[in-house]
């Protein structure tokens, strides 16, 4: 996936959310069978920070209204701008997060799945009120690739396997995700 701190074109400044992530839906306030997993890139901060982060969040639950949250995350706090390889990992222990090959998290347990998950890719602003301009800007969400193994685990060096024997047969895509 390709983060950007700043905008295709426009002004730069907006707080926006680039983000992969894994979820269900909640079926009802706190229910214990809810997943969301998320890569949270914000190039210009949001939701209380200043500047560039990255966060990765495994969720248990959520009340949206009171808030309430039952999860567990990680941030780094730096420009992850450019390509990246994300991989996220769960086995009957936790959730782990890579970036680049390298770990970036790994969650408890309490956060694995109970049900079947979607995956997403998402762009969005936050805090519209603190917009810096009101020019249009545009933005650009790409995505080079998207690799779902079922009942394994693999390391990210073994993904990146996997991508470069599709890319050497020639096969551009192929949809082994299960439909829920």
């Amino acid at each position: 996936m390709k983060f950007s701190d700043a905008p295709a074109s426009g002004p730069d400044g907006d707080r926006v959310v680039q983000t992969f992530f894994t979820i269900n839906d909640l079926k009802a306030p706190m229910a214990d069978d809810y997943s969301e997993y998320d890569f949270e890139y914000l190039p210009n901060g949001g939701w209380g920070e200043p500047g560039n982060i990255l966060y990765t969040t495994s969720w248990e639950t959520y009340d949206p209204d009171p808030w309430q949250a039952v999860n567990q995350h990680t941030e780094r706090r730096e420009s992850f701008a450019g390509w990246h390889d994300l991989v996220l990992t769960i086995d009957d222990r936790a959730i782990t997060y890579y970036v680049d090959g390298r770990h970036f998290a790994t969650h408890d347990a309490a956060y694995l799945p109970e049900r079947p998950m979607s995956i997403n890719f998402n762009q969005w602003l936050i805090d519209l009120a603190g917009q810096p301009a009101t020019q249009p800007r545009s933005y650009h969400q790409q995505v080079d690739y998207v690799l779902h193994v079922k009942d394994q685990v693999l390391t990210p060096a073994e993904a990146a396997q996997r991508v470069a024997a599709y890319r050497d047969a020639g096969t551009a895509f192929e949809d082994t995700v299960p439909t829920p």
